[in-house]
């Protein structure tokens, strides 16, 4: 891999806020993500391929409430190329943010995210291979937001033929852009598993968390309440090779 592309490499990096970070800590360890540090208030954690970062509350956020959020290897290189990727109407701009240096980034459809510095920290990855860490931008248009995520550095992955989805990935990572059928812009997170989910759904038990096997068109998916909520579902999911009603690029 040449420093050009290491320094434009895009890895996905929700933020998930809660007061219940050991209970999520359960479910992510057991669905085979690492945890690569923790501070006060916030917990970082590597898939095999992405991140998911913890979030304690605070004013005017909820009981798990996630953030659109990604990291870049150097933070100015990758702001000189999205800028120059970005179409008229993306906003893209390098900043102080409250936890320091970032590109600030609003989309086309009034999402409000951004791009941070990746932490590096100095521990071995152990986490499993097969975990995808999936953040979900609900928007209120699906294929002008896929384009933004494509001028940000991600690629299309399938499309829903009934327009209502689009997937693409990061470097590191998946993002699902969703239809806002409320007409309100949001963001989730998930995990996808691209192994044998048995061995995820068998560790969650081992672990005590219940949770709901579920069989769908796309594959198969563990539906797990989150913790704090009253049931809001964090879906980890295993894809079908050829998921039906879509195309894949």
């Amino acid at each position: 891999m040449n420093d050009q592309h290491v320094s434009a490499a895009l890895q996905v990096r929700p933020i998930l806020h809660t007061a219940h970070t050991d209970a999520y800590l359960t479910i992510l360890r057991a669905a085979g993500m690492q945890v690569l540090s923790r501070s006060d208030g916030w917990t970082l954690l590597q898939g095999g391929s992405g991140r998911l970062a913890l979030h304690r509350l605070y004013d005017g956020v909820f009981e798990g409430q996630t953030a659109l959020g990604f990291e870049v290897a150097d933070l100015e290189a990758y702001a000189v190329q999205a800028r120059g990727r970005a179409p008229s109407g993306l906003r893209v701009e390098v900043g102080d943010a409250d936890h320091g240096r970032a590109v600030r980034v609003t989309g086309r459809d009034g999402l409000e995210f951004t791009i941070d510095q990746a932490e590096q920290p100095d521990v071995p990855v152990t986490a499993d291979p097969a975990v995808v860490v999936h953040q979900l931008w609900v928007s209120t248009d699906v294929a002008r937001t896929a384009e933004d995520l494509v001028a940000l550095g991600c690629r299309k992955r399938l499309t829903e033929t009934n327009g209502r989805t689009i997937d693409v990935d990061a470097d590191l990572g998946r993002v699902l852009v969703h239809v806002a059928d409320n007409g309100v812009v949001a963001a989730d997170s998930a995990l996808d598993y691209d192994g044998d989910l048995e061995q995820v759904h068998v560790a969650l038990l081992n672990a005590g968390v219940r949770h709901d096997v579920i069989d769908e068109s796309h594959g198969r998916t563990l539906k797990v309440p989150k913790p704090g909520t009253d049931g809001d579902p964090m879906w980890i999911t295993h894809e079908d090779e050829d998921p039906a009603g879509s195309i894949r690029h």
